[in-house]
């Protein structure tokens, strides 16, 4: 009780006058009731202000495409909380928050809030009779207003962050933060994943392939898969020909069996002025793959990555495919410098990860925190229809019981100096909150 005194002097007048009165028999149990009130005031004080945690939710873990990335980045955002990158949270009430990484991506209706991952090429020339998904923010005002909803907005690409703040300055400055796409990608097990892919019996029964691309089907790509075949059909592998694939709308075990199979990898953009499809890249230098890929509008992720994949126009891709396949050493350079520079980034990434909680807790502290459910309902004019109900989460991998719910030079120590160690050393106690 001792620690108790200075805190709560007020209590013992009371306890004392009580005692001096009763001298008799009774004397025992005032004393013992008199504690006992002021144990239960404090427990009860001490209950309502106890700070809880956001829990994140991940309504898209089963979706074809992001699923692998969803879970890699609940990955991150456990060890950025375990780090203690969110013990500044403030708040004693619940709070939900859904990270999702489509432009039209469902929310779940029992989330307060949301972090939108942003995946789109926003800065990029659109592509007159083309469907890619999303055009620009002219054609699709409710990815604005989806951004404008936003608790956070996550960006990996350094252009397309000064694009978003110069073209969006009432919706994202305040809110935007630089979150590697690394954050979302497994490199702990890479090694030795496509030994397991390949073992597989539909794997070995798949086709060998030598030279692969996957992605929607454009123009341009269609254009460059006809290059490439053409240059290949000039080329022998061990007295044989070398097997080609342009594949489109091919997910799941397939598609990992034919990259796990391939020698090299090769990506075009989608569309004009993109930036590097790092969210297909990443997890190909993960697995040690040589990739090939056409430069960017992006300087600053084409200089990142000039180390780890073979950037070049997309007229010389052909020639650079070529020049792999037919000089081993030179692949296994490549090979090698992929899946070091992948240990490197998913390394730098997590620091992000943490910087970006640090604000959302900061946000909250400094009581900016829009308050109710600011956003979600308002950000498309058919919200409903875009929010998921209890009855539909309740067959996703998002329910639980208490929610429903990508300047480096070319040298390697360059990398190293950039991965800094800003993390908070990991404490056994360190507060979690609840990942699902």
């Amino acid at each position: 009780f001792g620690s108790e005194a200075s805190a709560g002097n007020a209590w013992q007048p009371a306890c004392l006058t009580t005692m001096v009165a009763l001298l008799d028999s009774k004397f025992l149990a005032a004393v013992c009731f008199c504690f006992l009130k002021r144990g239960v005031a404090l427990a009860f004080e001490q209950d309502s202000d106890t700070i809880k945690l956001p829990t994140f939710v991940f309504p898209e873990d089963l979706d074809a495409y992001f699923g692998k990335n969803v879970n890699a980045l609940k990955s991150s955002v456990d060890e950025a909380i375990r780090q203690g990158c969110l013990d500044s949270w403030p708040l004693s009430r619940s709070t939900e928050i859904a990270v999702v990484f489509r432009h039209d991506s469902f929310l779940p209706e029992s989330s307060d809030f949301y972090i939108q991952y942003q995946m789109e090429q926003v800065a990029a020339s659109q592509v007159q009779g083309e469907q890619l998904g999303f055009t620009s923010f002219s054609e699709q005002p409710q990815y604005k207003k989806k951004l404008d909803g936003a608790l956070q907005v996550w960006e990996w690409s350094p252009r397309q962050l000064d694009y978003l703040n110069s073209n969006l300055p009432d919706v994202v400055p305040h809110k935007i933060n630089y979150v590697p796409l690394w954050s979302s990608v497994h490199v702990d097990d890479a090694q030795t994943a496509c030994d397991e892919i390949i073992d597989q019996p539909s794997c070995q029964a798949e086709a060998d392939v030598d030279v692969l691309f996957f992605g929607a089907v454009t123009q341009a790509r269609t254009n460059l898969c006809k290059r490439v075949e053409d240059a290949m059909s000039h080329l022998e592998l061990d007295g044989r020909p070398v097997a080609h694939e342009c594949i489109s709308g091919v997910f799941g075990a397939e598609l990992e069996c034919k990259i796990c199979k391939a020698k090299v990898i090769y990506s075009d953009h989608s569309r004009p002025s993109a930036v590097l499809e790092v969210h297909r890249i990443n997890p190909l230098l993960t697995l040690g793959k040589a990739v090939v890929s056409a430069n960017s509008s992006d300087k600053a992720l084409d200089s990142m990555y000039d180390y780890a994949l073979k950037l070049t126009t997309a007229e010389d891709i052909p020639e650079a495919i070529a020049s792999l396949l037919l000089n081993d050493t030179l692949r296994f350079e490549l090979e090698y410098r992929a899946y070091v520079f992948s240990q490197k980034m998913k390394l730098e990434a997590q620091t992000h990860v943490c910087r970006a909680l640090n604000a959302l807790s900061s946000i909250a502290r400094e009581n900016a925190l829009p308050w109710g459910r600011h956003g979600l309902q308002n950000y498309l004019p058919h919200s409903f229809d875009r929010r998921l109900t209890t009855e539909t989460m309740s067959n996703s991998s998002n329910a639980s019981n208490s929610t429903l719910g990508e300047n480096y030079s070319s040298s390697m120590s360059n990398i190293a100096r950039t991965v800094t160690s800003t993390l908070p050393p990991a404490r056994e106690h360190a507060p979690r909150t609840v990942i699902v």
